[in-house]
């Protein structure tokens, strides 16, 4: 059985590494083990078949994971929360055997682009250091985000959330390129930014890719803006009479 999987994602668990070597991430639904290119989930709770596959995949991943945490922690020499890993990689070869409480799959994991997993990291940690008022740590982290095309946009948009409107305009006016944006979060700091500074033909261009309950608030408001202008320009009748 041969299957390729893209893993691109932010996972929070509570990761452990023991003396022989296996990685074990805890999380409120599953237990996840890996050791090598084999893995094993064990539910906590009633799942799907999918539930338990995209687990096992995910599980496949501590490995690399780890290694990704520990780089950059070498690089920034910053400690880096235990709930945060980021991974953007293939699983190819991938075979699973159920057991009696969750699923037992091999595969091998590798990765074409081990600087964008480090900098997806160091992307997840500085919008966390940020949240969590840590601004050692999110200075590190960014320093290692704007780095690499792929998370750039995204740091500027975190930088720009963290100081006034004024600053905030300048800065994403210079260095945003806004369809670059890959994060939710960092597409709704930019919108709020650009409602406050009243051009809502860009947060409503911007919010349209994003079908979070808080992007849709914003395109609703910049929409309401936009057709109180409208309503306000139709009404003023002083240029033809």
């Amino acid at each position: 059985m041969l299957s390729i999987v893209l893993a691109a994602s932010i996972f929070s668990g509570d990761i452990s590494v023991d003396s022989s070597g296996v990685v074990r991430e805890t999380s409120p639904f599953f237990i996840s083990e890996a050791n090598g290119s084999s893995a094993k989930v064990v539910a906590l709770k009633t799942h799907s078949k999918a539930a338990l596959q995209a687990a096992c995949r995910r599980a496949l991943t501590l490995p690399l994971r780890e290694q990704v945490r520990a780089d950059l922690m070498a690089r920034t020499s910053q400690v880096l929360p235990k709930p945060l890993s980021f991974i953007d990689a293939n699983i190819t070869d991938y075979q699973q055997e159920k057991t009696h409480d969750g699923l037992n799959c091999e595969g091998k994991v590798s990765s074409s682009d081990a600087s964008y997993n480090i900098a997806g990291l160091a992307l997840t940690g500085a919008w966390w250091a940020a949240e969590d008022g840590d601004i050692e740590l999110l200075r590190a982290m960014l320093k290692v985000a704007l780095q690499h095309r792929r998370t750039q946009a995204d740091a500027v948009a975190l930088i720009a959330s963290q100081t006034d409107l004024a600053s905030a305009l300048a800065y994403l006016d210079e260095h945003l390129h806004p369809e670059k944006l890959t994060l939710n979060q960092s597409k709704i700091a930019v919108g709020k930014i650009w409602l406050a500074a009243e051009k809502f033909d860009e947060v409503v261009n911007l919010m349209g890719a994003c079908d979070e309950p808080v992007c849709l608030q914003l395109l609703e408001n910049a929409e309401d803006k936009l057709q109180q202008i409208e309503a306000s320009q139709a009404d003023d009748l002083s240029s033809y009479f």
